[in-house]
């Protein structure tokens, strides 16, 4: 738990800094750049999204899987370079076939988006995909610190160059491409650094073979993951405006805040799920089954917490044309928290390398994703997107749990999980329908309920002994305190 948690505070430190001060700057973009330019950025992103995951073919996961097999340094250096190798000759050219169709006929599926700005988010994403296995590298490395000041640096760089973009030279949409494609090369320079002593130029069929064994099954999950942010907006633009495409990414960037506890948690927790697997035995399922509790109280109280605080949250840092995104903040935030359940349940799939499972949890889920978005869409626009995403987030995690049982057996304190829930959902609803309206006054309400629902869910959800750790770790640290004052 110790090392689990010194990783975690790692990557939330670089994850949490980053979000944060993109957060921040929220209230500078809506106030120079219109919705449409929010909806055009949101677009190219997810699309770039879908091109990496695509291209890269699952063989980050494969490179993660069989990393923990390699008896030698040497045998780490023949993956990594055979997969590098692997990208740059087949990612590389489907990325200029995609260039080339771009330029003579357009991608019809972004409509309204320039040639220029879609050819440079395909160099983007494409040079993102050779910097991903180097990256990769540092995390099973549990290299978190390293990990975490190159993210610091990439932020750093991308967000200076999009500021310089947007209020020196005055573009919009078009200086936020040029900033990610410039970030891109800078982070290529720091991955080849990495790769400084792993890269050899080598082309090893046989080995090519196994890598891809165990990745290409997992390349319609990780599509899937991906379809499911990238479906509602295709059909999304062919029932609503970009205009309102980009209230819909903004509620998903004050929904960001559960992105971050999510991303930073799965980041350190596959490695030590895998780790803690292959070391504790059949005990590593009662430490994994008490880790999904805590999640479960502890993260859900934050889920909770952002939903409360939606409405104080839009008109802190939007303008009242984004005002509109209030009501679809909560359902984003609840579909970022089963995420987050998924990521707890799905490192069973690749410590048993069944990830043949994955395609059928995933398949699953788009299908149930595209149906509720057919059917949502046309009639409540952005507001039935977001309820599509719940259900097939739901779907997703369920999915995943039940395979999870049937391979493996973490199971979960479902009593501990429906009650903490229900409180959680019963004060939300309660609150929100009476001190709904915006004012410093409903705040500290609000507050104080939160406060004390949460409290709640730790008292319920703890058991004595659990309870007595914190107890008398909040006791040495009071007493480490004193003393070194």
């Amino acid at each position: 738990m110790k090392r689990l948690l010194k990783h975690i505070l790692n990557y939330g430190f670089a994850t949490f800094l980053t979000s944060i001060i993109s957060f921040l700057l929220i209230p500078l973009y809506t106030r120079m750049l219109t919705t449409s330019d929010y909806g055009m950025i949101d677009l190219l992103n997810t699309f770039g999204g879908v091109i990496s995951v695509s291209l890269i073919f699952g063989v980050t996961t494969s490179f993660t899987v069989s990393f923990y097999e390699c008896k030698s340094e040497e045998d780490v250096k023949q993956k990594f370079s055979v997969i590098i190798n692997f990208l740059i000759l087949v990612s590389g050219t489907i990325i200029l076939i995609l260039i080339f169709v771009n330029q003579v006929i357009g991608l019809t599926f972004l409509k309204g988006i320039p040639k220029s700005y879609v050819n440079c988010t395909l160099i983007t994403y494409f040079l993102g995909i050779l910097t991903q296995i180097p990256i990769n590298y540092l995390q099973l490395k549990e290299k978190s610190k390293a990990y975490a000041i190159i993210s610091l640096v990439q932020f750093s760089v991308r967000t200076g160059l999009t500021l310089i973009f947007l209020m020196i030279f005055k573009e919009k949409a078009i200086g936020i491409v040029k900033a990610n494609l410039i970030a891109s090369v800078f982070m290529l320079v720091v991955a080849i650094y990495i790769s400084k002593g792993l890269y050899k130029f080598v082309i090893d069929f046989k080995e090519l073979k196994k890598l891809l064994k165990i990745g290409l099954p997992v390349l319609p999950h990780e599509l899937s993951s991906w379809g499911l942010v990238f479906v509602d907006r295709i059909i999304l633009v062919q029932y609503i405006t970009l205009s309102s495409l980009g209230v819909y990414s903004f509620a998903y960037k004050i929904g960001m805040i559960m992105n971050i506890v999510v991303s930073s948690i799965n980041q350190a927790w596959f490695p030590f799920f895998m780790d803690t697997a292959t070391r504790k035995g059949e005990e590593a399922k009662i430490i994994f089954s008490k880790i999904n509790k805590y999640y479960f109280i502890l993260i859900g109280g934050i889920c909770y917490l952002i939903s409360m605080f939606a409405n104080e949250l839009v008109h802190i840092m939007g303008t009242k044309e984004y005002y509109a995104s209030t009501k679809i903040i909560p359902l984003i935030v609840f579909s970022y928290f089963m995420q987050g359940m998924y990521f707890m349940n799905n490192g069973a799939i690749f410590y048993k390398k069944k990830t043949y499972f994955l395609p059928i949890s995933s398949g699953i889920s788009i299908g149930v994703n595209i149906i509720f978005n057919f059917i949502l869409i046309p009639r409540f626009g952005i507001l039935g997107a977001a309820i599509a995403n719940i259900i097939t987030y739901l779907c997703f995690f369920l999915c995943v749990h039940i395979i999870n049982l049937k391979i493996y057996g973490v199971k979960l304190n479902y009593k501990i999980m429906i009650l903490c829930l229900s409180v959680y959902i019963l004060s939300y609803l309660m609150s929100i329908n009476i001190f709904g309206d915006f004012s410093y006054a409903n705040m500290a309400i609000k507050t104080l309920i939160s406060i004390a629902t949460i409290i709640l869910c730790i008292i319920v959800g703890f058991d004595g002994k659990e309870k007595n750790a914190i107890k008398n770790k909040g006791k040495l640290i009071m007493h480490k305190i004193l003393i070194n004052k």
